[in-house]
């Protein structure tokens, strides 16, 4: 490479080496020159390079770039910062990798690393991409595994692991940002799609002396994204946000937000909230204990927020797609409504069973998935895509069928349920007419709710106790509807106070004076 493809882009102060130079290799460490580099003389706080610019040009360096003319007779090209110049040379060394993946950068005192685990294991099951990660622990090509001697590598490094990703077919890259990293200019002319801030305490004042200072070093992630994610729960947030030039989405765990968890439920061994960003609604279940879990998975949610639907967690890991997320949430939807919904990959037979909770958009439905298999297909060959439309018109006559049966039978949800699993083995269903996990129920629980709902011998004003994963509910079953799937139940968190209410009082007027009690139609 020529050096004035090098130096491409650097703001040069003088110059007089020779553009035309045929350059091998780019150092900034002396130790590790070799002939044909050019070599970056970096002043840091404790070695300033310029000092190892003689020994560099012995180990065969054809040019320095520096700050200070060299004393040596070396050609030179001057710059006014030596580490923005060694991350722009890196960039253009190895072809600016960083632009053909869609970089997310986190940083904060603490939850980068929970944070940019969490991001990446939903891109790859969302959306089925290769994600490489860049942290404090390990840094991974999708799956493999490499060494990682800090947080956020030094400029030429990165650059290096991005086209080592970016070639490995990475679409994707989360990365942790350190305050070091920022300030140090080891990620200077990345341009991130998201940058997340999670929160700030007292941390590297020996480098920053202040909190100030920290905060305005981390408040450089927000200069050079598309979007800026907060954490509103952090005081330091509106200096974060001082001169942020983009569009801004915040979180909250305490108040309101582009993004809320509300009605926290902290264990033992795990966390339940509910998700609310405008009028979309997701409960979330994670396996993590404490409150700090909430914010990190709050975060990793909103850097993909425009797609939340999309990847809502299902019963059996698969994820809800679009086309039927949109049918569900028609505010026409009725209860009892029951039609064929076509995709792009799949046929559905869709029953709309209520409107749990109006002001969420929180509904109940199942499902028979139809699925569109084309594994055996050949994509290059010219009829792909008519052999295709008869495989999908193939499902949906399938699917017409069991509408039909399932109308002809009673429209029942007891038939609905009876045909999905009947037709399950035969279809190949994931999901069973299972109900939606996360983004359409009204509390965690509901097969456990419907199974005692329906249970043999139900009957109006019964009263009993749930023992779920999100925790023990006292039930009183106020009435069934009609049709008799519609049932009215009223729900609370078990507590004391409860098992004197189930042993002496059961009524509907008693059980809604304690707290968390919720009404739910299916």
């Amino acid at each position: 490479m020529k050096l004035k493809d090098v130096i491409k882009g650097l703001e040069i102060l003088s110059a007089t080496a020779d553009r035309e130079q045929e350059i091998t290799g780019v150092s900034y460490d002396s130790r590790t020159t070799a002939p044909g580099d050019v070599f970056v003389a970096i002043s840091g706080e404790a070695v300033d390079g310029h000092r190892f610019i003689p020994i560099a040009a012995e180990k065969g360096a054809v040019c320095v770039v520096c700050e200070r003319v060299p004393e040596r007779d070396i050609p030179y090209v001057q710059v006014a910062s030596s580490r923005k110049a060694l991350a722009l040379m890196a960039a253009n060394w190895f072809d600016h990798p960083a632009r053909e993946m869609t970089m997310i950068g986190v940083t904060g005192t603490s939850g980068k690393t929970t944070s940019t685990y969490l991001i990446k294991s939903i891109l790859e099951q969302k959306a089925g991409a290769k994600v490489g990660l860049v942290g404090t622990i390990q840094n991974m090509i999708g799956d493999q595994v490499l060494h990682t001697e800090r947080t956020t590598p030094e400029s030429f490094e990165l650059q290096k692991l991005f086209r080592q990703m970016s070639d490995a077919g990475c679409t994707h890259v989360v990365m942790e940002v350190s305050s070091h990293a920022l300030v140090l200019d080891r990620v200077y002319g990345i341009r991130f799609a998201v940058g997340i801030f999670t929160n700030l305490s007292q941390d590297h004042l020996d480098f920053h002396h202040t909190m100030e200072a920290y905060c305005d070093a981390k408040a450089i992630l927000f200069d050079r994204c598309d979007v800026a994610i907060y954490n509103a729960d952090d005081p330091w947030h509106q200096r974060m946000l001082a001169h942020c030039p983009c569009r801004t989405f915040s979180y909250s765990a305490k108040g309101e937000a582009d993004l809320s968890a509300k009605n926290i439920q902290l264990h033992a061994d795990s966390v339940d909230y509910d998700a609310e960003a405008d009028t979309e609604w997701a409960h979330v279940h994670v396996g993590i204990p404490a409150i700090f879990t909430v914010y990190n998975t709050l975060d990793a949610i909103a850097a993909d927020y425009e797609d939340i639907a999309t990847y809502t967690h299902q019963e059996e890991g698969s994820y809800a797609d679009t086309d039927l997320m949109n049918w569900v949430f028609d505010a026409a939807r009725v209860s009892g409504d029951a039609d064929i919904v076509n995709t792009d990959s799949s046929i559905y037979f869709a029953l709309f069973h209520s409107r749990a909770r109006q002001d969420y958009n929180v509904v109940n439905a199942r499902h028979i998935l139809f699925e569109v298999d084309d594994s055996d297909l050949d994509k290059e060959s010219e009829t792909y895509e008519a052999d295709l439309a008869n495989l999908k018109e193939l499902a949906h006559n399938d699917a017409e069928k069991a509408l039909k049966e399932w109308q002809d039978g009673g429209a029942t949800a007891e038939l609905f349920a009876q045909m999905a699993t009947e037709l399950s083995a035969d279809i190949g269903s994931t999901a069973n007419g299972g109900l939606y996990e996360g983004i359409s129920k009204s509390t965690s629980f509901v097969q456990e709710f419907l199974d005692w709902c329906f249970a043999d011998g139900r009957k109006e004003g019964d009263a009993g106790v749930i023992d779920s994963s999100y925790g023990s509910h006292v039930m009183y079953l106020d009435s069934f509807g009609d049709p008799y799937w519609k049932v009215q139940a009223t729900n609370t968190l078990k507590n004391e106070a409860y098992d004197t209410w189930l042993a002496e009082q059961s009524t509907a007027e008693t059980i809604t004076d304690g707290s968390g009690m919720q009404y739910v139609g299916y």
